[in-house]
């Protein structure tokens, strides 16, 4: 007979067990009324009602006292994400949380302060935003052979001076020119050509006049 009684209560227990499982708080009705749980609750079977434990008035009571209906807004469930995108929001917050903890220091590695880094932020500020050119632009008139007399040239020819106010835009160097100076000292007038991403300062021989010098120090000279 117990044995029986136990069969009988592991066979309600999995009829339970395999029924589809719902939320506590189940919204219905147009205002949304939510249904009290208590009054779903499992029927004993017929075979446990002689079980010698009387719980007849336990069961009673609770089906007697009713709970006061409540109304709640409707609301729409979303599909749970999917594993992978749960992963990656995992993944994004403990990116987040180490950068946070490493600009806050909270790393013993992050506190240690490297020999260069005086240097590196010195180079930092000295790093320009986009990438910088200097292009060298030889005047060689007829029967110029020798660097001294090619360099000397304080003039060029018309052809050459037209060729040069197409390269960029003509710019003091100076406190008033905020871009790329290209290694020229301060007053001397170039074309200087700029874009997105790039800077080019073009250093013609002809106008810095004739300083062979000057010519020397800022460019590397190119015969062809």
């Amino acid at each position: 007979m117990t044995r029986r009684k136990a069969k009988c209560v592991n066979m309600w227990l999995r009829k339970l067990a395999s029924r589809p499982r719902k939320a506590s708080c189940i919204e219905s009705g147009i205002k949304g009324t939510i249904e009290d749980p208590f009054e779903k609750l499992p029927q004993l079977p017929r075979t446990l009602e002689a079980d010698p434990i009387d719980c007849s008035d336990m069961y009673f009571f609770i089906q007697q006292n009713r709970r006061l209906a409540t109304t709640s807004p409707l609301r729409r469930h979303s599909k749970p994400a999917k594993s992978s995108s749960s992963h990656a929001a995992t993944e994004e917050k403990y990116i987040l949380w180490r950068s946070l903890a490493a600009d806050l220091r909270l790393f013993p590695g992050t506190r240690q302060i490297p020999q260069s880094f005086s240097r590196d932020v010195r180079h930092l500020d000295q790093t320009y935003s986009r990438e910088v050119h200097k292009v060298a632009v030889i005047y060689v008139a007829k029967g110029q052979e020798d660097k001294v007399s090619v360099l000397s040239n304080s003039f060029g020819s018309d052809a050459f001076n037209e060729f040069v106010s197409h390269l960029g835009w003509r710019v003091e160097i100076g406190r008033q020119h905020h871009g790329y100076n290209g290694g020229l000292p301060s007053g001397a007038v170039t074309p200087y050509y700029a874009s997105a991403d790039t800077e080019i300062v073009f250093h013609v021989s002809t106008m810095l006049d004739g300083s062979l010098s000057v010519f020397a120090l800022t460019t590397r000279s190119v015969f062809t």
